[in-house]
């Protein structure tokens, strides 16, 4: 069954603001209000949750003009943020876009002096620190970046893992081959999501696993490991094609959405990585993308999708049946596996080779002491 169908659209047309040009970013606030970095037009555009237009930010002459900006954060407080990527700096701003202050590029002994800051993704947690990724690729991790926008090193910063031919290589070649050895460098971050709790979600599209993390306070991976299903391995012939997970969310019940720019496909999955749906997909018709660059999820549930290329926001709404898989998703995870197994039932009514419903049926059995039952589940 569909998790999720298409709902309606924003694309500011018809509408003051006009329309959207390479659009880069999308934030959901606490209102539910819907906020979209405006890269083509330098400008950051406010949208009621319906999708009626409010506030243009950075358009005016002035020391909070913007130039392609990137990404957008809004705090608790309903301060805003943005990534201004062409101006080297990040910028933040009253709720009604009055200009407040800008940090440009950090200094620190660990970075050069040619440097290139280039700020395309920024979050805030509830210290007031700054998370914020530089674009273009950065393999050192996250800028962590105090209320003052002072420094304070690099965050989460992904790993290399241990690989014996490349030692074996290193140990028998000259200095001179050595140096025309290609380095191998860890993957980077191209973009991130900070949950009620503070967790740090972020995505790897270029790496073979573990593309999607959650980062601790001390920026450890602490999502459930050695069972993500991370996609669909498309086959082409003898090309294999994997996932590449541009963008991630994830809702008040944990529920984690990434959006894979390969197949333009949305994957979710539980806090214990577990698949519970995929939908979406390349497509020129409603409720398909064609250039998906980021999502965010909003009130009731609702998925925002926007794609640069279609220079709209496409939103839809869960589906009974996606409203069950959560709900019982969120149970299994917390324990609860006799109050879930209603749900379960209802699911496998729906979708008999659900393979999490079998699987929580059989915790309940267990812990009923129904050994038969949950071996056969």
């Amino acid at each position: 069954p569909l998790p999720y169908i298409y709902d309606f659209e924003i694309d500011g047309m018809y509408q003051k603001c006009g329309t959207f040009k390479n659009p880069a970013d999308i934030y959901i606030d606490k209102g539910g209000n819907v906020w979209i970095s405006d890269t083509g037009n330098n400008r950051v555009l406010k949208f009621a949750p319906d999708g009626t237009y409010m506030l243009t930010i950075g358009s005016a002459e002035g020391p909070g003009k913007l130039n392609a900006p990137e990404g957008v954060f809004i705090t608790a407080q309903g301060d805003i943020w943005v990534a201004d990527r062409g101006n080297s700096r990040l910028v933040s701003y009253t709720a009604s876009g009055e200009f407040i202050k800008q940090f440009g590029k950090p200094t620190s002994r660990l970075l050069e002096d040619d440097q290139v800051y280039q700020p395309n993704k920024v979050v805030i947690d509830r210290r007031g620190y700054l998370y914020v990724l530089n674009g273009g690729g950065d393999f050192r991790g996250i800028f962590l970046l105090d209320s003052e926008g002072t420094f304070r090193g690099f965050f989460g910063a992904n790993r290399l893992v241990f690989d014996l031919g490349r030692l074996l290589i290193r140990m028998f070649t000259t200095d001179s081959q050595k140096k025309q050895i290609s380095k191998v460098l860890p993957t980077h971050h191209a973009n991130m999501f900070v949950d009620e709790r503070g967790f740090i979600y972020t995505v790897s599209p270029l790496g073979d696993v573990d593309q999607i993390k959650k980062l601790n306070s001390i920026g450890n991976d602490v999502y459930t490991s050695g069972k993500k299903a991370y996609g669909e391995i498309e086959r082409r012939g003898a090309q294999t094609i994997k996932p590449q997970f541009v963008d991630v969310t994830v809702d008040s019940q944990g529920i984690v959405s990434a959006l894979d720019f390969n197949s333009g496909r949305i994957y979710q999955y539980d806090q214990s990585a577990n698949l519970l749906a995929i939908f979406g997909g390349r497509g020129s018709q409603r409720g398909k993308f064609e250039l998906p660059q980021s999502l965010a999820v909003g009130n009731e549930g609702r998925l925002y999708v926007l794609d640069a290329n279609r220079n709209n926001v496409q939103v839809f709404r869960p589906t009974e049946f996606a409203e069950l898989l959560h709900k019982g998703s969120r149970l299994f995870f917390d324990g609860k596996y006799a109050e879930a197994e209603v749900i379960w039932r209802e699911v496998l009514r729906r979708d008999s080779n659900f393979e999490l419903a079998h699987t929580g049926l059989a915790k309940a059995f267990f812990k009923r002491g129904e050994y038969l039952k949950a071996m056969e589940e």
